[in-house]
């Protein structure tokens, strides 16, 4: 033979269990709400603070990129004028530039202004 429970006893422990778990999982979706709310504050702060460093670093990689492309060019002039300098082609034309001196059958040209008279 069973013992007769009474069936508020049972509804009263079931409603207080429930209770319980109800509150328990109300308070660790609260406490996950929070941590994540926290994350989420952090993240963004940190954020807007890399963002001013990020601009000033695309900035400077910007004007290298510049520094990169006038030295390329000023390397090219010079390495064009270094292979002039040593081509035997032109050692000629390269003397006459930078010497005065002038083949004996070359004669010499000098330009000469009008002179203005002044009224």
């Amino acid at each position: 033979m069973k013992p007769a429970t009474s069936p508020k006893i049972t509804t009263k422990s079931r409603r207080h269990r429930r209770n319980y778990f109800n509150r328990l999982l109300a308070t660790e979706i609260t406490v996950k709400l929070l941590v994540n709310g926290t994350l989420l504050t952090v993240a963004i702060s940190t954020l807007t603070n890399l963002l001013p460093y990020y601009f000033s670093q695309q900035a400077k990689l910007e004007e290298i990129r510049q520094e990169v492309t006038q030295t390329e060019r000023r390397v090219y002039r010079l390495r064009s004028s270094f292979y002039r300098n040593f081509d035997p082609k032109q050692t000629k034309t390269v003397m006459q530039e930078q010497a005065p001196k002038v083949e004996p059958h070359q004669l010499r040209v000098f330009w000469l202004e009008k002179e203005t008279k002044n009224r």
